[in-house]
């Protein structure tokens, strides 16, 4: 995501969508709500399942935040930032699974020779961002050129089309319950409009919990009366409630004033994010993320291991940030000055 100067109160929201995004993989996998739901599931209590599926409808706005965010600031496209981020992700996808082939932890076989040669198809947000990047200068264009007028109309037919058609009957827009790059240039445009028509009220965060609150109850309603199935298809990204609610978190955010100081540190942890995602989310490492969940699930200890949750994915994202600072230091200076020494012959540090 690109920033036109430094944004405190973006720089905390993001650090806090990537938490949030910690805590929404915890709950969906590791507490295994997502079994729960969908295939009946009875692991854990009928009241535990139910607190599960009001928090997840808190933390379930994390992704969406992010491509807001890019909209935000909006993406100043070069084929060294894509670079950059595609070498950051093939390094630390090798070196952690080396790692777990010498640990054996992985084993060598076609599948992981396969996520070898191409990470990227294990993260499906980041490849989703590489496309953002690429299709970014349109999407400035279509901004700069955008009235106030025109984005109110806008929004009006995000919630009609992606929101409301594409959400009840996805079968031609092919959304995919938001994980689409087409789901991501939608909220990349509503994050920019936000930004150029200085839409801000300090009451966008209060809003934000009303409206998780509200969804969580309607998701529950849906779960005790029809099924779990279709209780779970209410926490899609285009969901109208879950935009609403990320859209509200955003102007909230905007809204706030931060300090230097604490803005300040919290702008060096918000650089670590990449990192976070990449560590925490789809390779071996995740084994080592729900271990502690599933110790206290089997201990009986489901009621604390629910609440100690933040705690938790505020330890997991300090983890993962000391790594990024060892590998930017390493690594990361190494490649990076490589890409920069081949982008200056291409010419590839202009923007698009």
């Amino acid at each position: 995501m690109e920033e036109k100067t430094r944004n405190h109160n973006m720089d905390i929201l993001r650090v806090f969508a990537m938490l949030c995004i910690i805590c929404h993989h915890c709950i969906v996998n590791d507490f295994n709500l997502q079994g729960q739901l969908r295939y009946d599931s009875d692991v854990l209590m009928f009241e535990q399942r139910v607190l599960l599926i009001f928090a997840n409808a808190f933390v379930i706005i994390g992704v969406n935040v992010f491509f807001l965010l890019s909209g935000y600031f909006q993406i100043h496209f070069t084929g060294k930032k894509l670079f950059r981020i595609i070498v950051k992700v093939y390094l630390v996808f090798g070196i952690v699974t080396g790692i777990g082939i010498l640990t054996g932890n992985v084993q060598i076989n076609g599948e992981t020779i396969k996520a070898l040669l191409d990470p990227l198809d294990y993260y499906w947000y980041i490849i989703t961002y590489l496309f953002l990047m690429v299709v970014s200068p349109l999407l400035n264009s279509i901004v700069q050129t955008m009235t106030k007028s025109q984005f109110k109309f806008y929004i009006l037919g995000v919630f009609l089309v992606c929101c409301g058609y594409g959400f009840l009957h996805d079968i031609n827009l092919h959304i995919n319950n938001g994980y689409s790059l087409l789901m991501a240039m939608v909220l990349y445009l509503l994050g920019a409009g936000v930004y150029k028509f200085e839409i801000k009220t300090t009451k966008g965060i209060a809003t934000f919990l009303i409206l998780a609150i509200i969804n969580g109850i309607f998701i529950f309603i849906v779960y005790c009366l029809l099924n779990g199935k279709r209780a779970w298809i209410l926490y899609a990204y285009n969901n109208p409630l879950i935009v609403l609610e990320s859209v509200s978190l955003l102007i909230g955010f905007s809204s706030l004033q931060i300090k230097n100081k604490l803005g300040n540190y919290v702008s060096k942890l918000a650089q670590g994010t990449l990192m976070v995602y990449l560590l925490h989310s789809t390779c071996w490492l995740k084994v080592f993320r729900a271990y502690p969940v599933r110790w206290m699930i089997s201990k009986g200890f489901v009621w604390s291991g629910i609440f100690l949750l933040p705690v938790y994915a505020i330890i997991i994202y300090f983890v993962c940030y000391l790594i990024d600072l060892l590998y930017e230091v390493s690594l990361g200076k190494i490649s990076n000055g490589c890409i920069d020494k081949i982008s200056n012959c291409f010419n590839l540090g202009n923007k698009g």
